[in-house]
């Protein structure tokens, strides 16, 4: 068995993805409560600062909320007289995510997650064109992360024949690597033992 340090220069960190979503949404709702964008003020005033929200075409020219915004709408732009909708909103992101065991409040419930303020899409059924952001990145990757474990421990030749997809937990080494390439999110398999 292969034991990397890092990836790419990038350290990585020990995680279990946990495929019972009842606890999954329990660790992540008590994290992330759903008056949370009633006392959270966005975008982020402390440190670290808000960073840019990004959209599917890069990152949007504010942080600002809508003047009268009661969803966190994040500020049009008005560019020569013409209105262009953000169709962007700010979310509770915790971290660790609530899909490992690790994230949301943790097994015990006494672990606390690092919440901000990111985008996601509020845009109406049928814009054209289709407006995606950081939390719907996230769970795109996240939702690939689980096939892809789940095709691990259920591989024919070296998997777990035991394994509950409804139920279980399955270790895994993350690593964030950032890098300019016009892909928002993407989930790499690297097999740390001999087939």
């Amino acid at each position: 068995m292969h034991n990397l340090a890092q990836l790419n220069g990038a350290a990585l960190r020990v995680f279990g993805f946990d495929f019972n979503a009842a606890r999954r949404d329990r660790r992540g709702d008590r994290a992330c409560l759903s008056n949370w964008k009633n006392g959270h003020l966005c975008p982020e005033t402390g440190a670290p600062a808000q960073r840019p929200v990004m959209r599917y075409d890069g990152p949007w020219f504010s942080t600002a909320i809508q003047a009268g915004t009661t969803m966190n709408k994040i500020v049009d732009n008005n560019v020569n007289g013409q209105v262009v909708p953000s169709n962007i909103r700010y979310t509770c992101e915790e971290f660790p995510a609530r899909s490992f065991i690790e994230g949301g409040v943790g097994l015990t419930g006494a672990s606390a997650a690092s919440t901000r303020c990111v985008g996601m899409s509020c845009a109406p059924a049928g814009t054209v064109p289709i407006v995606k952001s950081e939390q719907n990145w996230q769970g795109f990757a996240h939702q690939n992360l689980r096939n892809e474990l789940e095709a691990v421990v259920t591989d024919a030749q070296w998997g777990f024949p035991a394994f509950d997809n409804t139920n279980d937990v399955v270790l895994f080494q993350w690593a964030t690597i950032t890098s300019v390439n016009g892909v928002a999110a993407k989930v790499s398999i690297y097999y740390l033992f001999e087939l």
